[in-house]
């Protein structure tokens, strides 16, 4: 979803690491590649962005369970 041209992910990535939070985890499965490559662009040097890869739809609290795997692999 974009506002003003600009994906909402992107803007929330932007506005949070102003407040000197620079790590974060997205959990992520349809367009996985997309997202991924566009958060992973120069953009966001500087911040740690680790992605949950869903193999399968978790629903909205079930990638949770995926996190300490995820942070632990990188």
């Amino acid at each position: 979803m974009k506002i003003d041209n600009v994906p909402l992910l992107e803007m929330i990535i932007k506005n949070v690491s102003k407040t000197k939070i620079d790590n974060f985890i997205i959990s992520v499965k349809y367009k996985k590649n997309l997202i991924i490559k566009k958060i992973s662009s120069s953009k966001f040097k500087g911040l740690n962005v680790n992605f949950v890869k869903e193999s399968k739809f978790l629903g909205t609290a079930g990638s949770l369970s995926l996190i300490k795997k995820t942070i632990f692999e990188n």
